[in-house]
């Protein structure tokens, strides 16, 4: 919003002018009430010399209370003016035009504006405020407020004073003011009868202080008296408002709003003027012309169907319908699946990450580690340790955040409380920024959406608790998402590296951790029950037995004999059962002990690498092996080494004097990853 918005609004709503009082000061400037040129506003627009932008910002005499109801960064407190009646305003792209210009009509009503009869003054488009009341003659009758009615041009004739009320006469003491034309304006209504019932409906019109509450208030009281109007009028023209009622529109205006709600009810939707579509919108919130709330809701959608999905309206209305109709549900204490059909899906998918990240002990992986993505600002599918490694990624990124959460850091408090803060109770004011007012007093409920929003009403006050987003510092997140995808692609080598950032330097720690964890859980386990062995080497011997024939078992006996005694036999078992009297040709057969499978499809070790392997646990030499495919010993050594790391975690062949050999701490662990006995 810029300033001259609210300029351009001030002078044609209430005939207020921007008065630069100082000519040595250009850039200020004040809004002054017409009646008493009380300040209301005091305008201010700064040239910033280093950026060459020029800065606009205002000090508006409303009070200050919606620095604590209405929390927005554009209001603050007064730049200028001293007092708890002044709020600061700052005027940029963010700034709700809305909020601003409802905070100006306030301030115009504090101010004891008391809107001035509808005098035909050239800044006034039509009354607004206030009306002075005026006493008819004692025998004309009952006393009536002055009803203002634009019907374009005064001009005689156009209405009858005096007889009865149909065919658009008045009642006798009844006067009528006609608000000024804009420039170019034609005569409307010329001898035409204005309907009875907008008359009737002009009458029920309360005159007061002229504040926000009391116009909302006359506005559900007419509308409920117009609630079953119909009419058929032929009307083509323009109509802006801001928080448009009946009262603001003449009589060509409303008959052709209510011939075109007559069409609107019956699903033939056509285009009207925005301000005149918020008007319908305003009496579904206040329930005009409904029965029930699920019929002013179903109305509702029926309207961003009909109207909103075929590209009439603002780009606004979309918005501000939607939220109103999630409110509306809120407030009514609609069903749940109305609801949630009504809620913001950003809202909804938001609170899911937060409740996801809060208790991730509760979680999956890949949810963890996508509530992660989410408030990191990344998408997950352009990391490759999760395009690539897919579930095994996850589980390393799910770690992560786990093991974050319950870790201290500033002030004792972990990462999750760092980020979002503690869930809060704001005070929640559905329709702030629309024509609304309850009659009826709102029963207690509290209504809940998922494990992180919750709605309460306690008195006719409504709270909201919520992580508020206000809270929530992404800082640490994005930090540690991008930490980690560094260390996580350099530990399962995969994706182009990432630079390092000095900032990372608290996450490395909980990064590395992570990392060695996932190291120990892939590091292979073998236990051997020694209990056991015995009881399979008798077996195996009764198996033996039964398969030789009665002359084998013969030639067997002396050998067990022998075998039995203690004489020399005993003490020296055959030479060739020792390992150093092995014979060059022993050494170069592989033992039938050792079988290994064939290579699993994610083995680390090529085929080549597995022969060497497989020669060396069976005690031969791999220098056959090595001549044959031109390799050195010691490099065949280090690929190896390089190949198992991760398996194993240390070296696990030597190199010596050009000779290979195994390191005796892992000649199991080989065999078993080889798929050996």
């Amino acid at each position: 919003m810029r300033l001259s918005e609210l300029t351009a609004y001030a002078e044609e709503k209430y005939g207020i002018r921007e008065d630069h009082k100082w000519a040595d000061f250009p850039g200020f400037s004040v809004l002054s009430e017409p009646v008493g040129k009380k300040w209301i506003a005091l305008l201010m627009r700064r040239f910033d010399v280093g950026t060459g932008e020029e800065s606009e910002c205002c000090d508006l005499k409303c009070g200050r209370e919606i620095l604590e109801t209405h929390p927005a960064p554009y209001f603050s407190e007064p730049f200028r003016m001293k007092g708890p009646r002044w709020l600061g305003v700052r005027f940029d792209e963010d700034t709700d035009a809305e909020a601003v210009l409802a905070l100006f009509d306030t301030a115009v009503a504090l101010a004891g504006k008391r809107g001035a009869e509808l005098l035909e003054h050239p800044g006034i488009r039509k009354g607004f405020g206030d009306f002075q009341k005026k006493e008819a003659p004692k025998e004309s009758g009952p006393v009536y407020h002055d009803t203002a009615i634009s019907f374009g041009e005064r001009r005689p004739g156009a209405l009858r004073r005096g007889g009865n009320a149909e065919g658009g006469s008045l009642r006798k003491g009844e006067q009528l003011r006609f608000g000024s034309l804009r420039s170019g304006r034609t005569p409307e209504l010329y001898g035409e009868e204005v309907p009875p019932r907008i008359l009737e409906m002009v009458r029920e019109y309360r005159f007061g202080r002229g504040s926000f509450e009391e116009k909302c208030r006359n506005f559900v009281r007419q509308g409920r008296l117009m609630a079953d109007y119909e009419d058929d009028y032929d009307w083509n023209g323009s109509f802006t408002h801001y928080f448009p009622t009946y009262h603001d529109l003449n009589v060509r205006q409303l008959r052709g709003y209510f011939s075109w709600r007559t069409k609107a009810r019956k699903g033939d939707f056509r285009k009207i003027p925005d301000s005149m579509a918020y008007l319908y919108l305003y009496e579904l919130l206040n329930g005009i012309g409904t029965d029930t709330a699920a019929e002013a809701f179903r109305r509702m959608a029926e309207f961003e169907a009909g109207y909103l999905d075929r590209g009439f309206g603002d780009a606004a209305m979309r918005k501000n319908l939607r939220r109103w109709m999630f409110e509306f549900t809120i407030l009514q204490g609609l069903p749940e699946e109305m609801i949630l059909q009504a809620a913001d899906a950003g809202m909804l998918e938001r609170d899911r990450m937060i409740a996801v990240l809060r208790e991730p002990e509760e979680e999956e992986d890949i949810e963890v580690c996508r509530a992660l993505a989410y408030f990191a600002g990344s998408k997950p599918e352009k990391t490759p340790v999760l395009s690539k490694e897919g579930a095994r990624g996850a589980r390393l990124f799910a770690a992560l955040w786990r093991k974050a959460a319950q870790e201290s850091f500033e002030n004792g408090k972990d990462l999750f409380t760092l980020s979002f803060g503690e869930i809060r109770e704001f005070p929640w004011h559905p329709f702030a920024n629309a024509v609304w007012t309850s009659e009826t007093k709102i029963p207690d409920r509290e209504i809940r959406l998922g494990k992180c929003r919750a709605y309460r009403c306690r008195g006719g006050r409504f709270t909201e608790e919520c992580f508020a987003d206000l809270y929530i510092d992404r800082s640490r997140l994005k930090i540690l998402w991008h930490a980690a995808d560094r260390l996580f692609r350099r530990y399962l080598k995969t994706g182009a590296a990432l630079k390092e950032r000095p900032e990372e330097a608290w996450a490395i720690p909980l990064i590395e951790e992570v990392i060695e964890e996932d190291k120990e859980a892939k590091r292979p386990k073998i236990v051997i029950d020694f209990s056991g062995l015995e009881a399979i080497r008798k077996a195996a011997e009764e198996t033996r037995d039964s398969l030789l024939t009665e002359e084998e078992l013969l030639e067997e006996a002396p050998v067990k004999e022998t075998a039995g005694t203690e004489g020399p036999a005993a003490e020296n078992p055959p030479a060739s059962s020792k390992a150093e009297d092995r014979t060059p040709e022993t050494e170069g057969r592989t033992p039938e002990a050792f079988s290994p499978l064939p290579a699993a499809p994610d083995s680390p070790l090529s085929p080549v690498q597995r022969e060497i392997l497989t020669a060396l646990l069976s005690g031969s030499s791999p220098e056959a092996i090595l001549k044959r495919k031109r390799l050195l010993p010691s490099i065949a050594a280090d690929e190896i080494n390089e190949a198992l790391y991760d398996e194993i975690g240390d070296t696990v062949l030597l190199c010596m004097d050009d000779r290979l050999l195994l390191v005796d701490d892992y000649r199991e662990d080989i065999a078993f990853l080889l798929g050996g006995l």
